[in-house]
């Protein structure tokens, strides 16, 4: 039996002949610890929802045979925040078919964000890239665009479109087309953790993607010839400038992520790591 989410672990204590499962994906203490920032008005909370569901996974961890998550640092914090030992890493996989190149000739000069857009590790993603980032690149390209797709705005979202050259498109049913119309893939993420699932999408739909380091983590065989890892705003700004001047850098790095991400996340791989897991408590006698 395998359940998604917080809500579902209090069943698990019904459950009896079965190996449980709890799909967590990413570590709750961990993503709101990651998100702490002196004097953000959210402080306060995150710290208080930390606490709470730290406590709440500690008390369940007799009733959960296994926990599955899509990262090892998710499973290192998962073990120590809620003592669960068998703690398994899948990490997520991406649905090549749907997310593929088009025929979309992309527009010079623009790059696009997309996700949720009233979650916090996207909201300081915006904030951090509109606010550090985007005036360098304005600076050196006046007429770029910044387009940020993406359901529910929040009002932090919404305020960032006044800033010269950033746009929203929100609530778009079908992202591909638009994604594909624009020339390259920012995710400058500072905060969360798992993995990103915009990013596998951008790099199935073969879009070159200029990201931080932390939207690099729980991929699997990264290397320098697919993602472009900026470290600093300025490293960013200059990186994405660069795809912007040369159109046959930008295709090689399309087809390179996409090649990526089709050898290293697929659905399939993830699906036997998942079945082995099973029968690893199955062997052990993990059933009650």
């Amino acid at each position: 039996m395998v359940v998604v989410g917080l809500d579902g672990l209090p069943y698990f204590p019904a459950l009896s002949g079965r190996v449980r499962v709890w799909y967590a994906a990413d570590e709750w203490v961990l993503h709101h610890l990651s998100q702490l920032r002196l004097g953000d008005p959210a402080l306060r909370a995150n710290l208080r929802d930390a606490a709470v569901k730290g406590l709440y996974e500690r008390a369940h961890r007799g009733v959960v045979d296994r926990v599955w998550v899509v990262s090892e640092p998710e499973r290192r914090a998962m073990r120590l925040v809620s003592g669960v030992r068998n703690v398994d890493v899948l990490p997520n996989g991406v649905d090549s078919e749907y997310f593929r190149p088009g025929q979309e000739r992309p527009e010079e000069r623009t790059a696009v964000f997309w996700g949720r857009l009233d979650f916090g590790p996207n909201i300081q993603a915006l904030e951090w890239f509109a606010h550090r980032v985007w005036p360098l690149i304005r600076r050196d390209t006046p007429d770029a665009r910044f387009t940020i797709i993406g359901f529910h705005p929040s009002d932090a979202v919404r305020r960032l479109t006044s800033i010269e050259g950033i746009e929203l498109l929100p609530d778009l049913q079908d992202l591909r087309g638009a994604v594909r119309s624009r020339s390259v893939v920012v995710l400058p993420f500072v905060s969360g953790g798992g993995i990103k699932n915009k990013l596998l999408e951008a790099a199935a739909l073969g879009m070159p993607i200029v990201c931080t380091e932390v939207a690099t983590q729980g991929l699997r065989a990264t290397s320098s010839s697919s993602l472009v890892v900026a470290r600093t705003p300025e490293e960013m700004s200059r990186e994405v400038t660069t795809i912007w001047r040369n159109p046959e850098h930008r295709e090689r790095l399309g087809a390179a992520v996409r090649n990526w991400v089709t050898e290293h996340h697929t659905w399939t791989a993830t699906a036997r790591d998942a079945i082995a897991a099973l029968e690893q408590s199955v062997a052990r006698g993990l059933t009650s």
